[in-house]
């Protein structure tokens, strides 16, 4: 029950010596730039009221003269922050420890606004209002000595946050980070970068509102503001109470609970007194890593409980289940009545996870390449099949990797079928590709088949009146795959185009002759790495076959090795056909041979062995096209076997399938121990960003190019890289010549990299790159992101400018037209726009010492953020 209930303020809730612990059933800190900015306009609103009254006479203009040790109080205006509620912790020693059930969010944030004050202040010598910071930041020295007891948290900070955002928050509350940056943590060390990230955004924006120099009258008015102005109601629990149970109820503000919070919130409530046992030994998975982000931990729930349950356990009554809902009503019932306890449930979570981490994220690691096979061919939802048979049918490495075998060879045959057959993009190729898989999984969890590699083949392969399609068979795919040519050469392209947004997004399914495609340019990607390998004498592959994979992505394009007219059907053959990559004119199968040959060893095209084969060839006629289609066919049909070939040797495999998996498995060649470059670093597996949103092969010489970056840095940047819409709705293209070209000074580049500085990069496109720069050359910029490593192609940039202040004087300015220019240092004539100053009530600027931000752009440089200095 609510023992009290009060209205309290930011000063009243840190000024006292108090603990405030985020417990371990929360989440860690996840608020984001548009959470900081909501508030940081919060402040600007209460803010913009103080200097008004200001002007009006209430205060002095003069400096006031303030100490914080007068009590000095702003008028209370009443801003409603939110609700923080707390429970009482036994702690042993006179220290007030408070567990946080709903309020860290606020309050980390509004931690992080006073070490980024402190900070600033102490740079300009305010020891006064340094120390009235740390006295809201730390607990008093003599009650930390008393307090520190063997067992419980360090009491010298008044919050104590997750073990994940631990390190980043004492970095930042230590005021390591500030004078730092990143070298304040150990090298490779994972530590919060969301909390890094709102110091450094805060740190901005309060460096711009109160100037390089730190006008005191501003940032006089700021602390008093924050430590005032902000109300929120503090409801304290009796520690009777069941906190875990009244965080679901309260969590109204800020980010809304995800399924998976709730499960922990659940999990952590009935462990009752073996909380701290059960963490320490089970859920530190969650805690140490990057990866589980709060969209991993939902997928990650929903596969685990698939994985438990069955494919269909979300389908009830053409209902569709949430997450939590199926894990307490179905998978906690089942468990309990077997006699399961708290710690079973625990265990199986931590197992699935680090199982389920090996195949999404370490592609380093055998089941994480082969389970890449699936992202290509988009049939992620097998993942619970693959962690069941790995977790519970506990079968060994090579019996999981001839399940793979099977999957793979089913499931591409079963696509060419269909995408023959029919044309409906979703039915019958979209997911009636696996629900043979699924129900044969399905009936495996009921209990009415025992799993092993004969039965599943025969599940597969049977004729009899199952869910889905059966085993295509050789003849089947050698008359499909003729079909399937003949489709895409009597279909129009315009016709059949996906859409797909500028930004990479597909609108539509797969449709039309996208759709035929697709079967036959993952066959191709396959047979140019079979072919890879039997050319390459030691084993080693020389492009790795991650790597490879985003290659055959970008191939988009099949194209007809000879012409051919409707009523040319004799030459219709897979032996016709050959892949590109890029964008390819509509009139290229017309082109003559000579001609295409060309082509074909243009770029990345050049790079693929089956394209240099054909181009070995002076003509191309009907007797080439027939052997090359006879060898085509038998790489397939090696890559991708009939049933008997498994139901032969169950148990086993072929020596030579045994050297081309560990061929496949193979990432990079021995000896690589030099320190990369930029132009190595984007040669590894990365995905590269274009104009359209296409994902494609980093080239440094490639003009659509704007950045590239890993697959997985790709999912976590997605969100936080802002999209500038008026540079969007230009519709810029590549750079036609070097005029276009945006030219950086080396100069500022250098001091940026040398500083850390943050620096905004902004594309043709108008993706609004914000980080640090790592290195740079003369054509790319390596840039670190949201602790993510992006590289930034030059020719591809509109904008470039640092958050670094420069000082200099406005030499000239015209208020009717509002345009003038800056003298600084080497530069003598910077422009300066009236939309790029930060201040009210500017009467004249001509002779006014300034403060500004620089930036270049394709007219020259430019003058932003200025900011007049009194």
């Amino acid at each position: 029950m609510y023992t009290d209930q009060k209205g309290a303020n930011v000063n009243e809730l840190f000024s006292v010596d108090v603990q405030y612990q985020v417990p371990r059933y929360q989440r860690r800190y996840v608020w984001d730039t548009i959470n900081w900015r909501t508030l940081w306009e919060d402040i600007l609103s209460q803010l913009s009221q103080e200097l008004v009254e200001d002007r009006r006479g209430e205060f002095s203009v003069k400096p006031r003269e303030v100490s914080p040790d007068s009590n000095f109080e702003h008028k209370d205006r009443g801003h409603f922050t939110g609700t923080i509620v707390t429970r009482p912790i036994k702690n042993g020693g006179q220290l007030e420890r408070l567990e946080i059930i709903d309020g860290q969010q606020r309050l980390t944030t509004f931690q992080i606004i006073l070490c980024v004050i402190r900070d600033i202040c102490q740079s300009k010598n305010y020891d006064p209002w340094v120390r009235e910071a740390t006295r809201h930041i730390m607990n008093e020295e003599t009650v930390i000595e008393i307090n520190m007891q063997e067992g419980l948290p360090n009491p010298t900070y008044k919050f104590f946050p997750t073990d994940y955002d631990r390190s980043a928050f004492e970095a930042v509350a230590e005021g390591k980070y500030g004078e730092l940056g990143s070298k304040a943590f150990e090298k490779y060390k994972e530590v919060s970068q969301r909390i890094l990230e709102a110091y450094n955004y805060f740190k901005k924006m309060i460096t711009i509102y109160v100037g390089k120099d730190c006008d005191y009258n501003r940032m006089v008015a700021l602390i008093g503001s924050i430590k005032n102005n902000f109300q929120l109601i503090q409801i304290k629990l009796d520690p009777s109470d069941q906190p875990e149970k009244i965080f679901e109820s309260l969590n109204a503000t800020g980010r809304m609970l995800s399924e998976f919070d709730y499960l922990r919130n659940n999990l952590f409530l009935r462990a009752g007194s073996q909380r701290d046992k059960l963490y320490k030994e089970y859920w530190h998975f969650e805690n140490q890593s990057h990866y589980w982000g709060a969209d991993k931990l939902e997928a990650f729930l929903q596969v685990f409980l698939m994985a438990k349950l069955g494919p269909y356990c979300f389908q009830k009554d053409g209902n569709e289940r949430k997450a939590f809902e199926l894990y307490q009503k179905q998978y906690y019932r089942e468990l309990k009545a077997k006699g399961g306890k708290i710690e079973d449930e625990f265990a199986q979570l931590s197992l699935y996870a680090t199982s389920y981490k090996d195949m999404e994220n370490d592609r380093q690691s055998k089941i994480g390449r082969r389970m890449q096979f699936y992202d290509d061919l988009e049939i992620t939802s097998l993942q619970s099949f693959i962690l069941y048979l790995r977790n519970e049918e506990k079968i060994d490495d090579n019996k999981l990797h001839t399940v793979f075998d099977i999957l793979e060879s089913y499931i591409v045959r079963y696509m060419i079928y269909t995408a023959a057959q029919r044309m409906s993009a979703r039915s019958e190729y979209g997911e009636d590709r696996y629900a043979r898989i699924d129900s044969f999984f399905s009936e495996v969890i009921e209990g009415h088949i025992s799993f092993s590699i004969s039965e599943f083949v025969k599940y597969l392969s049977s004729d009899s009146n199952l869910q889905g399609k059966s085993w295509p068979t050789e003849g089947q795919i050698k008359s499909r795959l003729e079909k399937l040519e003949f489709q895409i050469l009597h279909t129009p392209w315009s016709s059949y185009r996906g859409k797909t947004s500028r930004f990479g997004k597909t609108l539509t399914v797969r449709a039309g002759k996208d759709f035929l495609l697709f079967p036959l340019r993952y066959m191709f990607y396959r047979i140019e790495l079979l072919k890879r390998e039997s050319l390459d004498p030691t084993g080693e592959v020389t492009l790795s076959f991650v790597e490879f994979s985003r290659i055959a992505k970008v191939a988009e394009r099949i194209i007809h090795l000879r012409y051919l007219n409707y009523s040319d059907s004799p030459w219709v053959s897979i032996g016709n056909l050959t892949f590109r990559s890029g964008v390819t004119n509509g009139r290229l199968d017309r082109l003559p041979f000579e001609e295409k040959k060309e082509l074909l060893l243009e770029a990345n095209s050049g790079q693929f062995v089956i394209n240099q084969e054909i181009c070995k060839h002076s003509s191309w006629n009907q007797v080439k096209i027939g052997k090359r289609k006879k060898q085509l066919l038998d790489c397939f049909f090696h890559i991708f076997p009939s049933p008997d070939h498994f139901t032969q040797r169950v148990g086993e495999r072929s020596s030579k399938s045994e050297v081309r998996l560990q061929q496949e498995l193979r990432t990079q060649r021995t000896g690589q121990q030099s320190v990369p470059t930029i132009r190595s670093k984007v040669s590894e597996p990365f995905i590269a960003i274009t104009y359209s949103g296409e994902k494609k092969l980093p080239s440094v010489a490639s003009p659509d190019i704007l950045f590239a970056c890993s697959e997985i840095a790709w999912d976590v940047l997605e969100d936080y890289i802002e999209n500038r819409q008026d540079i969007e709705e230009k519709l810029l293209g590549p750079i036609k010549s070097e005029k276009e070209r945006l030219k950086i000074p080396d100069s500022i580049l250098s001091t940026a990299q040398t500083k850390e500085i943050s620096t905004t990069a902004v594309t043709r496109a108008g993706h609004e790159l914000y980080g640090t720069i790592v290195s740079f050359d003369q054509d790319l910029i390596e840039m670190q992101i949201s602790g993510q490593t992006v590289i930034v192609y030059k020719h591809g940039l509109l904008e470039f400018g640092t958050t670094e202040f420069h000082q200099g004087k406005v030499t000239k300015f015209n208020q009717n037209k509002g345009y003038g220019f800056i003298a600084s240092g080497e530069y003598s004539s910077i422009p300066l726009s009236l939309s790029a100053i930060i201040g009210e009530d500017i009467v004249s600027l001509e002779g006014q010492n300034v403060e500004f931000e620089i930036y270049q752009t394709l007219d020259g440089l430019e003058a932003r953020n200025v900011v007049p200095i009194n």
